[in-house]
C-alpha cells in the first residue's frame, strides 16, 4: 500500500521505499529543526497544487545505490507504476506540482535524486521553479533535474552547489542571484532559454 501525506512533518521523519510510494496531496511544510530523510529507492509523487517548503531539512541520499529517491509528478508511471490507476490516460508535464523551497535557514542535501515535472505557479521566489533557494544551503550531487516548469533551480541569495548531475528540459537550467552557487561537471542542455543565467 501506498503512504498519502496531507500534513506538514514537525518531527524527525524516515521515508523507505518498503512502504510504497509517497503521495504528497497539499502543501507540505517541513518544520524548523526537522529533518526529512529519504532511504535509497524512496518515491516522492506529488499531486497538483502540492509541495514541500523547507524550514527544516531533506536528507536526500541514494550514493553507491542503483536505485535513486525520486521527487516526480503523480501522473509519472515511469517511477514506482501506476499510483493513480489510470493507465496512460494522464501523462506527466512539467508544471505538474509545486516544486520544493527552501525557506531561510535551512540545510539540505541531495545525492542520487531523480527531480521531474515540477514548477507549477507559486508566489515569490519560487514561482515556476523546480527547486528554489531562498537565503538557504542546498547540494546537489549525482541528481538528475528535468522538465520544470522555468527553472531546475533558482537561487536567491542563498548557497548551492551542485556537481556531477543533468539539468534539462526547463526554461533556465540554474537561475542565480547569488554569487554563492558553484557549478562542477555537470552537463545543462536543452534548456530553452539559458542553461544558467547569472542575475548577480
Amino acid at each position: 500500500a501506498d503512504v498519502v501525506v496531507q500534513n506538514s512533518i514537525d518531527v524527525n521523519t524516515v521515508c523507505s521505499p518498503e512502504y510504497g510510494v509517497y503521495i504528497l496531496d497539499g502543501q507540505i511544510f517541513i518544520a524548523t529543526g526537522t529533518t526529512l530523510t529519504l532511504l535509497p529507492g524512496t518515491v516522492v509523487k506529488l499531486k497538483f497544487n502540492s509541495g514541500i517548503f523547507v524550514d527544516g531539512r531533506i536528507v536526500a541520499d541514494s550514493l553507491g545505490t542503483s536505485t535513486p529517491i525520486v521527487f516526480t509528478s503523480y501522473d509519472d508511471d515511469e517511477y514506482g507504476g501506476d499510483t493513480n490507476q489510470n493507465a496512460t490516460s494522464t501523462l506527466p508535464s512539467d508544471r505538474n506540482w509545486l516544486g520544493i523551497t527552501f525557506n531561510p535557514g535551512s540545510d539540505s542535501h541531495f545525492n542520487n535524486v531523480v527531480f521531474k515535472y515540477s514548477g507549477q505557479s507559486t508566489i515569490g521566489v519560487s514561482n515556476y521553479s523546480g527547486l528554489s533557494v531562498n537565503s538557504s544551503k542546498l547540494a546537489i550531487r549525482n541528481s538528475f533535474i528535468s522538465t520544470n516548469g522555468r527553472h531546475g533551480i533558482v537561487n536567491i541569495k542563498g548557497e548551492v552547489s551542485v556537481s556531477n548531475s543533468v539539468i534539462e528540459n526547463n526554461i533556465f537550467g540554474v537561475y542565480a542571484e547569488s554569487v554563492t552557487t558553484h557549478l562542477e561537471n555537470n552537463v545543462i542542455r536543452n534548456n530553452t532559454v539559458e542553461g544558467v543565467h547569472a542575475g548577480i
